[in-house]
């Protein structure tokens, strides 16, 4: 990508600034990912306060472990007519990054473990929410494993170019972020088992549709009812007392 850029306007800094936007970017998401990580697994710890305090210990850790690994990359970039290629990065980067993501991943799956044991062993701690989250999140740690194996093990065998190296481990966050969103349209299911997160999103709909709107916009959840209400308004007072 930094060299087609080079290529259509040939500045040095051209490069090395949507180098250093795609390195910036590219920590964003995979923090934004374990922050996802990290609330499923304290909700699936029903919320415990030690629990609450250990993950934020363990994600504070993990993401200065991270951060310092990137700002090692970043140290390396060229600024010069060289600008488009990296400098080989020194072992101290990957590894300082390798260990962050380590600490965050490998606690919440160990973690998640844990907690499916528990509930195997115990029957009466089984729900519909806790299936699904150990479920999903399985699928999430299962995919990370396979595909960072996949590239540490092509890159050993095959020697790819520094500049592949380098980059190989930002392909799989913007893969994980859509795995992440397709494992949560699951949370639809739990819809008839709601309560509390239901009634809240029932009063913001309702609260949305009656406040104007555009002629052409509907709610297509609430407006039968609200059609019905309008058309026989005394049945819908005594069916809401």
């Amino acid at each position: 990508m930094t060299e087609h850029f080079y290529l259509a306007t040939p500045n040095p800094r051209i490069c090395y600034a949507v180098t250093l936007v795609m390195i910036i970017s590219s920590q964003l998401t995979l923090s934004c990912i374990e922050i996802i990580l990290v609330i499923r697994v304290y909700l699936l710890y029903n919320r415990s306060r030690r629990i609450k305090y250990t993950l934020t210990a363990i994600y504070t850790l993990g993401l200065s472990f991270e951060v310092l690994g990137h700002a090692f990359v970043i140290a390396g970039l060229n600024k010069d007519e060289r600008s488009c290629t990296f400098e080989k990065s020194s072992p101290i980067s990957f590894i300082m990054f390798s260990a962050g993501v380590t600490i965050v991943q490998g606690t919440m799956i160990t973690m998640t473990c844990l907690q499916s044991y528990k509930t195997r062993q115990w029957s009466w701690l089984r729900s519909p929410i806790t299936d699904l989250m150990l479920r999903d999140a399985f699928t999430v740690f299962l995919f990370l494993i396979l595909l960072l194996s996949s590239i540490i093990t092509l890159e050993i065998l095959e020697h790819l170019p520094i500049q592949i190296w380098n980059s190989a481990f930002s392909w799989y966050i913007s893969i994980l972020s859509i795995i992440v969103c397709a494992l949560s349209e699951h949370w639809r299911e739990l819809i008839p088992d709601c309560n509390q997160g239901c009634r809240l999103i029932l009063g913001m709909q309702q609260l949305a549709v009656s406040s104007e709107s555009p002629p052409g916009l509907e709610f297509t959840s609430m407006m039968p009812s609200t059609n019905l209400a309008s058309e026989h308004p005394q049945n819908h007072d005594a069916s809401m007392q």
